[in-house]
């Protein structure tokens, strides 16, 4: 997986705004790393509005796009500091998907994997892979050792 060098340069690949699709086509696993932006998910932007101007419904949905859980938000002055926060944290383009299903990140993999959109890194998409660690998966702790699986009477 390549990784690109921060300010820092620390290595750094954003969890918050990308995924890796991987699709069983023709026999061959295919790998898609895909970035949402404000324009896969309707209502994620702002759209220059002032906070306080949207509804409470609006202002959570946008938090949930950013990875927020909106816990102890139950008012719209909280849940309108909470969204400042993210634009002066330089945050708010870090996208997730908010759906548990994850529509909206297979809505635009399936885009990708059709051809009908290139996912390039371009400078704009590289500024949003700051803030984000390299993920490692476990390579020695794996094993096929059936030692400790539960004995099975037999069937007559």
């Amino acid at each position: 997986m390549a990784a690109i060098r921060g300010e820092l340069g620390r290595e750094h690949i954003s969890e918050a705004s990308r995924a890796t699709l991987i699709e069983l086509e023709n026999g061959v696993f295919r790998q898609h790393v895909v970035f949402l932006t404000e324009e896969d998910i309707p209502g994620s932007s702002l759209n220059g509005r002032d906070p306080s101007q949207l509804k409470n419904s609006e202002l959570k949905f946008w938090l949930q796009c950013r990875g927020d859980s909106c816990k102890g938000l139950s008012t719209k002055a909280q849940l309108c500091k909470r969204v400042k926060d993210y634009v002066q944290a330089g945050v708010s383009h870090l996208l997730v998907d908010p759906d548990d299903n994850f529509i909206y990140m297979k809505h635009k993999g399936n885009r990708l994997s059709s051809g009908n959109e290139r996912n390039e890194l371009t400078e704009s998409n590289l500024c949003a892979l700051e803030n984000v660690k390299n993920v490692a998966f476990p390579v020695n702790s794996w094993s096929t050792s059936l030692a400790k699986s539960p004995i099975l009477p037999e069937q007559k």
